[in-house]
């Protein structure tokens, strides 16, 4: 038998491998496809997408193979009604912080639901020839207070952009206000900059870490997603649209693994908390996934600190082609 998560999670360690080099996500992406490639495990069979993100003193860079998606976004001032931002039901505007995407990756599909994927098999010496099905490279100048989020197909077939950045708007206060009590987040323009923004929010939430922040964000992306899939009278998803375009008549959102990760960008020389991260060393591993250490980055590895933490709800079984088709 074959383990259909086995390619994937020896991908996603050789590439974590290689990022403890300071290399840039293509780099270590195309390292950990050929790492894979001769892993006598992996030649067995396997497919994976794969998306990878590095942050090299102020330039992300992200590489991304298939349908998962990143997004980069930079809060900013902006008027919205009050309606648009709470449940109340006021007209009345306000200024709010809301998530600006800077810049978003995009699916790269053979046809309909099919995604480009990396396996053993693949021939890597012809991976950047004309018309190839390659991975996308991008790059982008981050900045203190910028937010990245990456996640799986589960996320970005459920959730339009908007509705997703809305859902992070809601929290952009308490997540800034924590960072700024932890001493990882400030404004140097301001005077009093730390004292403005720990005055953002006051809620329980703003009072735990800013990886307990994102943690909990992460997870209700999460859970948004899968109870718009669960709702079967629910329309109007990306997927149903998409679904339509190509002339399929399917209604509501996909049933699929959902996994989110979300990141702060904060300055070089903000205070060193701990912060959540995965152990991939061991290609071996199979429980990774549960694997989650407390670590202290050292200030020399990069310019910035990331905070980061996992959203994620998996099925057993993915959306089969066929039974798309027959709907």
């Amino acid at each position: 038998l074959i383990d259909p998560g086995a390619y994937s999670r020896r991908l996603l360690a050789y590439c974590h491998r290689h990022s403890a080099l300071g290399l840039d996500a293509a780099t270590i992406l195309q390292l950990g496809r050929a790492s894979a490639a001769k892993d006598i495990l992996t030649q067995r069979g396997g497919s994976s997408t794969l998306l990878v993100a590095t942050l090299q003193g102020e330039t992300i860079n992200i590489a991304n193979l298939g349908d998962s998606a990143a997004v980069l976004l930079r809060p900013a001032m902006r008027e919205m009604r009050i309606d648009q931002v709470t449940e109340d039901k006021s007209n009345d505007k306000a200024m709010v912080l809301y998530p600006r995407p800077v810049l978003r990756t995009h699916e790269q599909s053979f046809y309909f639901n099919c995604p480009y994927q990396s396996s053993a098999n693949d021939d890597l010496d012809k991976s950047n020839s004309l018309g190839s099905c390659d991975f996308d490279s991008l790059s982008v100048t981050a900045r203190p207070g910028d937010i990245l989020l990456l996640a799986t197909d589960g996320l970005w077939d459920n959730l339009h952009d908007n509705t997703i950045e809305r859902l992070c708007l809601t929290y952009i206060p308490h997540l800034w206000s924590s960072a700024a009590r932890h001493g990882a987040l400030w404004v140097p323009e301001i005077p009093q900059g730390k004292e403005h923004l720990i005055a953002l929010s006051d809620d329980d939430l703003a009072h735990k870490s800013p990886a307990d922040v994102l943690a909990h964000v992460a997870a209700r992306l999460t859970e948004t997603a899968v109870e718009v899939y669960s709702n079967e009278e629910s329309v109007g998803t990306p997927f149903t649209r998409a679904a339509r375009i190509e002339g399929y008549d399917y209604k509501g959102g996909k049933v699929d693994d959902v996994s989110v990760m979300l990141a702060l960008i904060v300055p070089d020389d903000a205070n060193g908390l701990a912060v959540a991260v995965t152990d991939f060393d061991d290609p071996d591993s199979s429980k990774h996934e549960q694997n989650i250490i407390k670590e202290e980055l050292p200030e020399n590895i990069h310019k910035h600190l990331l905070f980061h933490n996992f959203g994620s709800f998996a099925l057993d079984n993915d959306i089969d082609d066929n039974t798309l088709q027959n709907n």
